[in-house]
């Protein structure tokens, strides 16, 4: 049992895409969405669960800070987990939505934060803007 416990999983993430847009709400005022996809493998002999995903971005020097949602079949889920079991690799969406009045950037720098049972791991990347539909009909069509 001493063994067990000491076992945790071992998590490498991938981010395979992470795109934005920005769509009018009012006028002068934006709603900015960003869709991420991970690939996450777990090299370890534990399982462990997915409890949330934290996304953070600057844009204007402001830090913003944004808990993400799951995609499944091409729906958002709002308040989901996901379980990685041992020595297995899973592809996971997320999606996050925030208004804003700051200008539209072509590229933003972000960090996601993905919680799980055991910890956290942090991953650095670019989202870049990108027409949101085609960029998510043609992830999920290429999932097996």
């Amino acid at each position: 049992m001493l063994t067990y416990r000491r076992q945790e999983p071992r998590l490498t993430i991938e981010v395979k895409k992470c795109i934005h847009n920005y769509k009018e709400v009012k006028p002068n005022v934006k709603e900015l969405v960003i869709y991420s996809f991970f690939q996450i493998s777990n090299k370890g002999d534990r399982r462990t669960k997915l409890l949330k995903v934290q996304f953070v971005y600057w844009i204007v020097g402001k830090k913003h800070k944004l808990r993400t949602a799951f995609i499944e079949n091409n729906q958002v889920i709002p308040e989901s987990t996901k379980w990685v079991e041992a020595h297995d690799i899973i592809n996971v969406g997320t999606y996050s939505a925030e208004t804003t009045a700051n200008g539209e950037k072509e590229k933003i720098e972000c960090i996601f934060t993905i919680f799980h049972t055991h910890g956290a791991k942090e991953v650095k990347t670019t989202s870049i803007r990108q027409e949101l539909f085609s960029v998510l009909r043609d992830y999920f069509e290429g999932l097996p």
